[in-house]
């Protein structure tokens, strides 16, 4: 059963694509994380090598996301944005699976390049509902549709 304010929520102007674009561009987090670890397991036979590649993926989410998402506080296009480093990261993952190398570090640094790129899509998109929604009632709604969704997205990717 879907709570009443969710249902008013999804029928206000934008939202529901918004909230709907947002999920789709977040997708490639857990799913990317997940691809590169059992790469690395394929390539190198090494799960301490996923281990460490896997937390390079992390890191370089963590501090990408923080970067991108200051350009966009500072004013440049969240679009802009948003495309270039969907257009970076996918180019590194691109590479990183065509790169036919078993090497740990050589992984690790592809890994970085495509994780320090990954989309800064929830900061941006959170940015986004006080403006969509003007009042605090729908804010703190939507906040929570958006988390649980966002749990689901997780555990689907």
């Amino acid at each position: 059963m879907i709570p009443r304010s969710y249902g008013l929520l999804l029928r206000t102007p934008f939202v529901a694509r918004a909230l709907g674009t947002s999920l789709l561009a977040r997708v490639g987090m857990p799913m990317g994380g997940l691809a590169v670890v059992l790469l690395v397991v394929d390539r190198t036979g090494s799960y301490a090598s996923a281990g460490f590649i896997s937390a390079v993926w992390v890191a370089g989410v963590g501090l990408g996301s923080l970067a991108s998402s200051r350009l966009v506080d500072r004013g440049r296009s969240p679009r802009a944005v948003l495309l270039g480093t969907a257009v970076l990261s996918s180019t590194g993952l691109v590479v990183l699976a065509a790169v036919p190398t078993g090497s740990t570090p050589a992984l690790a640094g592809m890994t970085a390049v495509a994780a320090l790129t990954v989309p800064p899509a929830p900061p941006v998109v959170r940015a986004l509902w006080p403006v969509l929604l003007p009042d605090a009632e729908s804010r703190t709604a939507m906040y929570s549709l958006e988390a649980t969704v966002q749990e689901l997205n997780f555990i689907v990717g």
